[in-house]
């Protein structure tokens, strides 16, 4: 599955600044497994320039261990044999909706401890701005981000609490994301700490605001 695009769409398309020439040679990106050996995150080289492609998706050990990523590209052939088997995909911008995670965080402490977290690093109570709104506050992008983001991980937290849910978990074999989705993703699969996620959500959310601003 495979992915040609040009560099000059692949910058364009990450709404990424052009500095200098940018070749209109194709550059060629994959979808990766997950790994119980190594963990890789993969990037388009464009230039000296490497950058995550949008519709990457990364690996990770048995445990999610959060240390010991690996920084590597890919061949366009290194997975053909590859098949992925479970895959979780996570929603983007736009899922969001007034009254999402209440009864969720009332029956997972789970799920109500990861919203707790984003509060301390957010600045304010994103659970009750998720629930009561008003929806103005969580459609704006530099809150609908980090909700979605910490809506979608509490979601994992209510399926790893149900009976045979951790078994679904561990049977994932890819992980991918629509937009912001990629970054719950990736904290989904151990490659930063749902801390770390949350801290490049805020700021991702909050540049894209201003720029609409």
């Amino acid at each position: 599955m495979a992915t040609q695009i040009t560099a000059k769409a692949f910058t364009s398309r990450m709404g990424l600044p052009v500095r200098g020439r940018v070749s209109s040679k194709a550059v060629s990106c994959r979808l990766a497994p997950f790994s119980a050996r190594k963990q890789k995150l993969h990037f388009v080289k464009l230039g000296k320039t490497a950058i995550p492609f949008s519709s990457h998706v990364i690996t990770r050990d048995s445990h999610s261990r959060r240390s010991g990523t690996k920084v590597s590209a890919s061949a366009d052939g290194d997975f053909a044999d590859y098949e992925a088997k479970v895959a979780f995909l996570f929603p983007g911008q736009g899922a969001q909706t007034v009254g999402m995670a209440k009864e969720l965080c009332e029956e997972v402490p789970a799920a109500a401890d990861l919203f707790n977290k984003a509060s301390e690093i957010l600045g304010y109570d994103l659970l009750q701005v998720c629930t009561e709104g008003p929806a103005e506050k969580l459609n704006s992008t530099a809150v609908s981000q980090p909700a979605i983001y910490v809506s979608s991980l509490a979601a994992v937290e209510k399926l790893r609490a149900s009976e045979g849910g951790q078994e679904i978990i561990d049977s994932a074999t890819v992980a991918c994301g629509l937009s912001l989705g990629e970054y719950t993703a990736l904290a989904f699969a151990g490659a930063m700490s749902f801390e770390d996620g949350l801290k490049v959500v805020k700021a991702r959310g909050e540049a894209m605001q201003a720029a609409a601003d």
